[in-house]
């Protein structure tokens, strides 16, 4: 009598367990085919916008701090974009420009909408998807004339989007890396970076300020204070300047930003 029961209890354990590893299966399944279909929507977008973008030899010089209160130049050589905004606009006219840092993955359409809701779940070419799009603050005003710009990018864990600015965590890194460019239809500019880390998401670190002043680069600098990389690129409060933001993996209270300082450039 207690073999029996004993085998029953075993039965039962045994189709529990079967049970749970089936739902497993078709749990799993059913988030990896989401994943894959929204996969191939964010791959569908990027070749899209893609077809838009030629490629070409660039030179750029950075004005850095030689260390004795002298300013030098710093001339990089890298694969510089040609876009065809016209027919990009076409596609979706709430694009206004496009980020693109040299030696990353990072190379996207910029978006702005009426708000910032918009675009955390829908990719550049306005299409439903969880990759969402880089997208300007909607309350930055057009064409980057703003002192302070502010773009935010999920942070995909395949590594898509915003997820490599959290590689700024070195000096050697930087070291690297140490611009992006930002095309416009009215103009480019230069991302010459500054600063990059970790910072509270319930300070006022995504503040946007449209006029230069006193707050502004009291705000700038005690970014900088937060930095996890230190730069030779020297900050009066006179230069106008964007940062990038995405989120930390596992702590939604924290955000990590790239901010840098823009120079016109043909």
């Amino acid at each position: 009598m207690e073999k029996k029961k004993r085998a029953g209890i075993i039965f039962y354990i045994r189709l529990i367990l079967l049970i749970v590893c089936i739902i497993g299966i078709v749990v799993s399944s059913i988030w990896l085919i989401g994943y894959m279909k929204d996969r191939k929507g964010y791959d569908d977008s990027v070749k899209e916008a893609g077809d838009f973008v030629l490629i070409h030899e660039e030179t750029v010089t950075i004005p850095v701090s030689s260390g004795d209160g002298e300013e030098k130049k710093e001339q990089y050589t890298f694969d510089g974009l040609d876009i065809d905004f016209e027919s990009l606009c076409k596609k979706n006219p709430d694009i206004v420009g496009w980020i693109y840092i040299p030696g990353t993955d990072i190379s996207y359409p910029i978006v702005q909408s009426d708000d910032n809701i918009h675009y955390l779940t829908r990719n550049a070419m306005g299409k439903k998807n969880d990759h969402g799009a880089i997208f300007m603050d909607c309350t930055n005003t057009f064409g980057f004339n703003d002192a302070k710009t502010v773009i935010y990018g999920h942070r995909m864990n395949d590594g898509t989007m915003f997820a490599q600015l959290l590689n700024y965590t070195s000096q050697q890194y930087y070291e690297a890396h140490k611009f992006g460019v930002i095309y416009t239809p009215y103009g480019n500019y230069l991302f010459v970076i500054i600063g990059g880390g970790e910072t509270d998401a319930k300070k006022q670190t995504h503040a946007v300020y449209h006029t230069v002043s006193g707050d502004y680069k009291a705000h700038i600098e005690e970014l900088l204070s937060e930095s996890l990389f230190s730069t030779k690129v020297t900050f009066t409060g006179e230069e106008k300047t964007v940062m990038l933001s995405t989120c930390v993996r596992w702590n939604d209270s924290k955000r990590f930003f790239l901010l840098g300082v823009l120079i016109p450039f043909e």
